[in-house]
């Protein structure tokens, strides 16, 4: 709550769709290197009922509330979604991606570049926590609005499915 960052939620949907490419024959490697094409879908929701109503939802509803506060601390415990400053989270945020996949005998490393197509908007603060406590003392927060970057990258040992 003191960031403003969705942290979490009652009901989660999450679809994950991966097409995996025949591995090509490289020099050294042989076919132990393999691609996979993906999609993946979801989010959490305040309240399980939530996840039904806001399928037909692509894009964060209500961005025009979701703006800049001038006393964020005060605003961040709370507050009713459609409140000045307050952020709705009642949609499907989607990415795709390309995958590498390296087969070892204790089973695939996998490297996964992702692109959120339609990331969430949130009031928060830059920086760090560490960042947070020192402003809340100095008693000087600003809160903007923030963006999860469109660019995401992961690293994981085994398979998805």
């Amino acid at each position: 709550p003191e960031t403003g960052y969705p942290i979490g939620g009652a009901g989660a949907f999450i679809n994950s769709t991966e097409a995996r490419l025949p591995p090509p024959t490289l020099p050294y490697l042989g076919d132990s290197v393999s691609f996979v094409l993906f999609h993946d879908m979801g989010n959490a929701f305040q309240y399980p009922g939530d996840m039904f109503k806001s399928i037909k939802n692509f894009h964060q509803p209500n961005q025009s509330t979701c703006r800049d506060l001038k006393d964020p601390l005060a605003a961040a415990g709370g507050q009713a979604d459609n409140a000045v400053g307050a952020c709705s989270f009642n949609y499907y945020s989607h990415a795709a991606g390309l995958g590498l996949r390296y087969n070892t005998p204790v089973g695939p490393i996998r490297v996964d570049l992702a692109y959120s197509i339609n990331p969430p908007k949130y009031n928060g603060f830059p920086g760090t926590y560490v960042q947070l406590v020192q402003c809340s003392i100095n008693n000087n927060c600003q809160a903007s609005l923030q963006q999860i970057s469109h660019f995401q990258f992961f690293f994981s040992i085994g398979q998805a499915f």
